[in-house]
């Protein structure tokens, strides 16, 4: 976010520019103190349009300084309403077709104009654009100058060392960032930019570690079900609430933010998801209603079915829920980055999220014998694969299960032992 700093006779004032101008740190010419020539932002905004706003600013208040030295009396809401008349302002936002011709025939310019065609065709959620932009940034970081003709297998080798040394980025998630920069490139051929690139075929050899599934197991679902709170933790109450209901039901905490009453029909839930586009149909279970129910009649805005928070309230109030609900197992988390490796213990609570109700779902249908192509009907899950890891995990439960079955003969000889001995 571009900001600025002012202060006439003691009186500071500090706001930003008031147009939700926000720029890389990189096309920031810091001795000049303005937008470096040629750069546009992340929403289309040229160099030229956000330093016209910054020298109008200056110059305002650099007229307003000499009339104060002057002898004008000032005081800090005389600035707050001069600021407010003349630059809190939203400006209109350009159209689309108006920012057709912004872009040039640079790397960079052409990754821009990819994150504008396929932001508008696939319908990009806000993560998603700010993804590829931290992504073009990172690149740029690497090399300003960069050109299509640069990339070579020797060139994406050393920016995955960059990305660790610079970033401190562990391996899986530079080898993610080499999935998103081959997206770009796709885009890049099947728009006969380029006619191909070695990035199509270009595999660094990292070593991963295979992270396990963090789920609650049925006594710890149960455990958290049922913990109590006080009527000063009403907040943890809905936490909780919330969390076990996407525990029994399956859904993606960004679907729970976004049901309403009225998705609610018969014993059915009726949603489109946020993140794929999908047309649920998940039927309720006895968990699912209760907690439905103990809601029914209170109102929240926008009609919402429960009382959701942000996903980082959840997270954080999460982790202390599950300690109180003593949730500790310790787990070893193992990763790489490059050829160093490093192994922490963890206890469970502590890596407890909104995404680990969903995964409690999938793991606990299974374990109940449900088949995986009707619990995917209820996730939204498209491929079988997706679900092949925590189907390891209920066919590994299952197995253990079935050995308590060799213990029942030892039992029997020692009940006729002691009769024996009787």
């Amino acid at each position: 976010m571009i900001r600025v700093s002012i202060m006439i006779k003691s009186h500071r004032f500090l706001t930003s520019l008031g147009s939700g101008y926000t720029i890389s740190p990189i096309k920031w010419d810091i001795l000049k103190q303005c937008v470096k020539k040629g750069s546009f932002n992340s929403r289309g905004f040229s160099y030229a349009e956000m330093n016209n706003r910054i020298n109008a600013v200056a110059s305002e208040f650099q007229h307003l300084e000499s009339e104060v030295l002057n002898g004008r009396p000032i005081s800090k809401d005389t600035l707050k309403n001069l600021w407010q008349d003349k630059f809190c302002k939203n400006p209109q936002k350009k159209k689309v077709e108006d920012r057709v011709n912004i872009y040039d025939n640079s790397f960079f310019g052409v990754f821009d104009r990819f994150m504008a065609d396929e932001g508008k065709v696939r319908n990009w959620r806000s993560e998603i654009k700010s993804k590829f932009t931290f992504t073009k940034s990172q690149l740029q970081h690497f090399n300003p100058d960069l050109r299509f003709e640069d990339i070579t297998k020797e060139m994406l080798a050393d920016f995955c060392t960059f990305l660790v040394d610079k970033y401190g980025l562990v391996n899986e998630t530079v080898l993610k960032k080499i999935v998103d920069i081959r997206q770009f490139f796709r885009w890049a051929i099947d728009n006969q930019i380029i006619s191909s690139s070695p990035i199509m075929k270009f595999k660094p050899k990292l070593t991963t570690a295979k992270r396990p599934v963090i789920y609650l197991e049925w006594q710890e679902l149960m455990s958290v079900y049922n913990l109590k709170f006080t009527d000063e933790e009403k907040r943890y109450e809905h936490v909780r609430d919330c969390f076990v209901f996407l525990c029994f039901t399956g859904m993606r905490y960004s679907d729970l933010q976004n049901l309403k009453k009225t998705d609610i029909r018969g014993n059915s839930i009726f949603i489109t998801t946020i993140k794929t586009s999908d047309a649920l149909e998940i039927q309720l279970n006895k968990y699912s209603k209760k907690i439905l129910a103990k809601y029914g009649k209170v109102k929240f805005p926008k009609d919402k079915a429960l009382p959701a928070y942000t996903l980082t309230e959840m997270n954080l109030s999460l982790k202390t829920i599950c300690e109180r609900a003593e949730i500790k197992t310790p787990i070893k988390m193992t990763t790489f980055q490059g050829n160093k490796r490093e192994e922490k213990v963890y206890a469970k609570h502590d890596l407890i999220g909104t995404h680990c109700g969903r995964r409690t779902f999938v793991c606990n249908a299974l374990m109940l014998g449900i088949a995986p192509d009707i619990v995917m009907k209820w996730t939204g899950h498209k491929h079988y694969s997706a679900m092949k890891p925590y189907i390891e995990i209920s066919n590994t439960a299952k197995s253990d299960a079935m050995k308590l079955f060799n213990k029942k003969p030892t039992a029997n000889k020692n009940k006729k032992n002691q009769k024996k001995k009787k």
